[in-house]
């Protein structure tokens, strides 16, 4: 007969009125391993909620082990905690979640991996984008791109699917072996930026074009058989109208 023992140790940093988590952190007292920073996109967790384990939390401690960590540090795009799916005008570009983040790059984060899992669910999401590209953007400045990863399985084509979340994995690889790979940070920040820049000003354009030309339509429609019926009746032209 044999026991094992295991100690999971949760931490979570979040605001005063539990609004907001930063931070969610899982160590495993009395294992070996290394330091993971898990970028995933919003809590779904409060302070109050620290013995609760949400689903995908759930997936990544289930298999942190294949990964070698021995302490996950989870945060996300946005730190506004929501109890269900939010709607895009909930997300705002978080600039508070933001300085956190950079803070604890600087606390240190010697030969740690730092995981990109934010799947694709906010690929169009302006605010998306922008976290986006400023996480990106620090991680580059703070001399750590070599260290950013992303979750594999043998099964997943992650050039297809970049930056995997640990819910979409648990949910359809559960079962499977899950590793870490380079992430190809510079080539998603190049394909980013100049995105957020055309689809929403080429979808901004279309719509104040559109919007122009049936005010323009409705203005043509409306007014010109009246006029020129004005003028057969009268044959003089129309009054002008005093603002």
């Amino acid at each position: 007969m044999t026991e094992a023992k295991s100690v999971a140790k949760t931490q979570i940093t979040a605001s005063e009125d539990g609004a907001h988590t930063y931070e969610v952190q899982k160590i495993f007292e009395g294992m070996e391993g290394k330091t993971a920073i898990v970028i995933e996109l919003y809590p779904t967790l409060k302070y109050s909620d620290i013995n609760r384990l949400d689903l995908s939390t759930m997936h990544l401690l289930n298999h942190a082990g294949e990964t070698g960590w021995n302490r996950v540090r989870i945060v996300n795009l946005f730190s506004t905690v929501f109890e269900r799916k939010p709607l895009a005008r909930q997300l705002q570009f978080d600039t508070e979640n933001l300085e956190y983040f950079e803070k604890m790059l600087e606390e240190g984060c010697k030969d740690c991996d730092i995981v990109v899992a934010w799947g694709t669910t906010l690929d169009n999401h302006k605010a998306a984008r922008e976290m986006k590209s400023a996480f990106l953007r620090l991680l580059e400045q703070k001399g750590l791109a070599e260290q950013v990863k992303q979750f594999a399985v043998k099964t997943l084509e992650t050039n297809e699917q970049i930056s995997p979340h640990p819910l979409f994995l648990g949910l359809r690889h559960a079962r499977e072996v899950w590793s870490v790979e380079k992430f190809p940070l510079r080539k998603v920040l190049q394909e980013l930026e100049p995105k957020v820049i055309q689809k929403t000003g080429k979808k901004e354009g279309q719509k104040a074009e559109e919007k122009t030309s049936e005010e323009a339509g409705k203005d043509t429609h409306s007014t010109t058989p009246d006029t020129q019926k004005q003028k057969k009746e009268t044959g003089k032209k129309p009054p002008e109208k005093k603002a």
